[in-house]
């Protein structure tokens, strides 16, 4: 019995020493199992703010491309504007100085450092002094306009009306 007696004592010291032991060791136990969880998480943050990254990239790469094609329609829009508007002009002057449009062809603009030129090639028909009038209202324009060439044809003796070819060139300055 004396044998069995210093066994069982040596079996409950090495229970006593793994129960001491696991109480002093098992928060680092723990500490180890939560950073590892901790590390899954922190890996997990890391690829979302990799893949937020790269939307984010995305995103700013497909706003400039917007941009840039919404500032080439509005300047394209700017354009078409004020080429009708100066194109309504030229029909109002032919309208008050009793003059018909029978061709209006307006050219591609030429771009300079300050401003811009538009070119409009015209041909008119009216009696002579309506296309005197004519002529007048385009220089005297509020818009800067100017007669580049002119070519006058008779069209018929008797009623004294002109065929006229001419270019007007308008000037508008950059915004």
């Amino acid at each position: 019995m004396e044998k069995y007696k210093w066994l069982i004592i040596k079996a409950g010291l090495l229970l006593f020493a793994l129960f001491i032991f696991s109480m002093i060791h098992w928060p680092m136990i723990i500490g180890l199992w939560e950073n590892k969880s901790t590390l899954q998480s922190y890996k997990l943050k890391v690829e979302e703010a990799r893949s937020w990254e790269d939307v984010t990239s995305r995103l700013e790469q497909e706003n400039k491309l917007l941009k840039t094609e919404l500032t080439a329609l509005n300047q394209k829009v700017l354009k078409e504007d004020v080429l009708s508007g100066i194109l309504k002009i030229i029909q109002s002057f032919s309208q008050e100085a009793g003059v018909q449009i029978v061709f209006l062809k307006p050219r591609i603009p030429h771009e300079f450092e300050h401003y811009q030129q538009l070119t409009v090639d015209l041909g008119l028909e009216g009696k002579y002094h309506n296309v005197g009038k004519y002529l007048h209202l385009v220089e005297s324009s509020e818009n800067i306009m100017a007669v580049q060439s002119l070519e006058i044809k008779t069209k018929n003796m008797v009623s004294r009306e002109l065929s006229i070819n001419l270019k007007i060139s308008i000037f508008l300055t950059k915004r």
